[in-house]
């Protein structure tokens, strides 16, 4: 782990695969959207593929090139994916609310930057009582292109006006870890072996509040 978190004081959370154990719903909602007049499309979808992706621009690269059909997709598709959410399907990822807590402790800011819509992301946050940690939520609703792109990461840095060099951003994916760097920013990637080369790689949040925790016990005890 080369990134110095003391020096950091705000924290912008990508948040499906992150904070949020959601991979198999989302996967679920494709593929029901898909099933009905997608079927060979349905068959071969394979969710890890379009982690941090906006559902807009998945179907359109897919293959669905009508506006209305993708966009008719995209809201079947949150609508498949808010009934995981209301049928408990979506757990919070084992840590997250003590990082967000530990953080709040520390006194740094956290801000949350997702591709998914602004309905989903507010949707399972209050189902898993995340909601309160977040000074800004960036959703995909709110940027031209979402990840990998930069423009979500730009827009929370320019809205919360903060200091690039003061912050780091956490993901789990590469589209995530891509968005985040062209902003500028370090990245703390965790939740994902297959980001182990990256230099800010944590193996999951249990290490990040272990390392959080330590910074926050010397704080106390200087």
């Amino acid at each position: 782990m080369s990134i110095e978190l003391k020096t950091k004081r705000y924290f912008l959370f990508d948040l499906d695969g992150t904070l949020v154990d959601s991979s198999l719903s989302h996967e679920k909602a494709y593929i029901r959207a898909l099933s009905d007049n997608y079927p060979d499309l349905a068959s071969a979808f394979w969710y890890e593929n379009w982690k941090g992706y906006k559902t807009l621009e998945v179907f359109k690269a897919l293959g669905v090139s009508d506006d209305k059909a993708a966009c008719l997709l995209t809201e079947a598709k949150q609508r498949y994916y808010l009934d995981e959410i209301d049928a408990g399907a979506v757990k919070s990822i084992p840590f997250a609310a003590d990082v967000l807590q530990t953080l709040r402790n520390l006194g740094c800011r956290c801000f949350l930057v997702t591709s998914a819509s602004r309905r989903s992301a507010q949707a399972i946050l209050k189902h898993l009582s995340l909601d309160g940690f977040f000074d800004l939520i960036v959703t995909g609703d709110e940027v031209q292109s979402a990840k990998p792109a930069p423009d979500c990461y730009l827009r929370c840095i320019h809205d919360a006006k903060i200091a690039t060099e003061f912050s780091v951003a956490v993901e789990d994916a590469r589209a995530g870890v891509a968005s985040a760097r062209s902003a500028g920013l370090s990245v703390i990637a965790v939740n994902n072996e297959a980001l182990r080369d990256e230099d800010g790689y944590m193996e999951d949040l249990l290490q990040l509040q272990a390392a959080l925790t330590k910074l926050l016990t010397n704080n106390l005890a200087s």
